[in-house]
C-alpha cells in the first residue's frame, strides 16, 4: 500500500500581473492583473499492488486561484 501527497506553487508571471496595455495587432491586446494570487495544486494518490503484478490506484486532484492568460479582442 502506499500514499503520495504533493502540494504545488505557481506564482504568475509579470505578463499576466501587469496592469498596462499590451498592443499585439489593431485588433488584439492584453491586460495583466495586479491582483492575482498564487495558483496552488493539491494532489493525492493512493494506491495497493495485490498479487500477480495488480495495482489499484485513487488519484485526488485540486487547484485554487487558477491563473489563466486571456487576449481580448
Amino acid at each position: 500500500m502506499h500514499l503520495n501527497y504533493t502540494r504545488q506553487l505557481q506564482r504568475p508571471s509579470f505578463t499576466v500581473l501587469n496592469p498596462y496595455r499590451l498592443q499585439i495587432d489593431n485588433l488584439t491586446y492584453i491586460v495583466g492583473n495586479p491582483d492575482l494570487l498564487p495558483q496552488y495544486t493539491h494532489s493525492a494518490q493512493l494506491g495497493y499492488d495485490f498479487s500477480k503484478g495488480y495495482s489499484g490506484n485513487i488519484y485526488f486532484l485540486s487547484t485554487k486561484n487558477v491563473i489563466l492568460n486571456r487576449r481580448t479582442r
